[in-house]
């Protein structure tokens, strides 16, 4: 009896303590200071987020060092891993998170996977009772606990910051997609209401963009959207960040749903 309550007290105090000492380290990251070489690292590698006001920076900033403190980083097929890849990726996805009013990090996220270049992926389809599995080449994959990203395509999107490609944006909308434990396309939302409205929205332009892309008709928003909801939410997230402007005309009600859940105007960073 007495091994019973002990071990229940042991547990009790870890499950008590453990989030405490979480939030309590969290609070002093998120007032550190970036060392000189990381400024360079993020001015040289991600030169659009130079344009972010200084206490969005700042917070940024202490964002970065969570991620880093947080999250492990493993380099595949002879990448170096170095801190200029890991502050370049972890900038970011935590500008998906800078004023994100629901979701402030990546909780599930324990692990990336980094390639120098594109790299091969095995994906299981199923058709009824049948699995099958197809090798396919790949610059980003996401599942809930890790991401796998190619490095050069990484560099890529974050020089280019206006293409609407962006695989780091990509990936980090599935993981907040997947932050509630499945992909569906809708990310946990602030209010009941919002789902409402996020559904109505988000759903009908999802069928506009099949029946665009069945038709073979040019969109703004990338055709592999056309897939499924989860990736109509990643593409969507890659077209507000880079093409902003060019969303709120053509997609105005994608873009409030967007602004609203992401809490920021990325118009603002061009």
């Amino acid at each position: 009896m007495e091994t019973l309550i002990g071990i229940t007290v042991i547990a009790l105090s870890l499950a008590l303590g453990i989030p405490f000492y979480r939030k309590h380290k969290r609070q002093k990251l998120m007032n550190s200071t970036a060392p000189n070489e990381w400024e360079t690292f993020l001015h040289e590698e991600v030169p659009y987020l130079d344009k972010l006001p200084p206490q969005d920076r700042k917070k940024l900033w202490g964002l970065i060092h969570i991620f880093l403190d947080e999250i492990e980083f493993i380099p595949c097929q002879g990448l170096i891993m170095e801190d200029r890849i890991r502050v370049a990726i972890a900038a970011q996805a935590c500008l998906l998170t800078l004023k994100n009013p629901t979701q402030k990090h990546f909780n599930s996220l324990n692990t990336i996977y980094v390639y120098p270049d594109a790299f091969k992926s095995n994906i299981e389809q199923s058709e009824g009772s049948f699995v099958s599995s197809e090798e396919s080449i790949r610059l980003g994959q996401s599942i809930r606990g890790s991401i796998v990203l190619s490095w050069n395509s990484c560099r890529k999107g974050a020089s280019n910051f206006h293409d609407g490609q962006n695989v780091i944006f990509h990936e980090f909308a599935h993981q907040l997609d997947q932050e509630h434990g499945s992909a569906d396309g809708v990310p946990i939302l602030q209010e009941r209401s919002a789902y409402l409205d996020w559904g109505k929205i988000m759903y009908k332009k999802f069928l506009w963009l099949r029946e665009k892309k069945k038709k073979h008709q040019d969109t703004l928003i990338d055709p592999y959207g056309a897939l499924n909801e989860a990736e109509f939410f990643a593409v969507c997230t890659e077209c507000f960040f880079e093409k902003p402007q060019q969303l709120k005309k053509k997609h105005p009600h994608i873009y409030r749903v967007m602004e609203n859940y992401y809490g920021l105007n990325p118009i603002e960073l061009i």
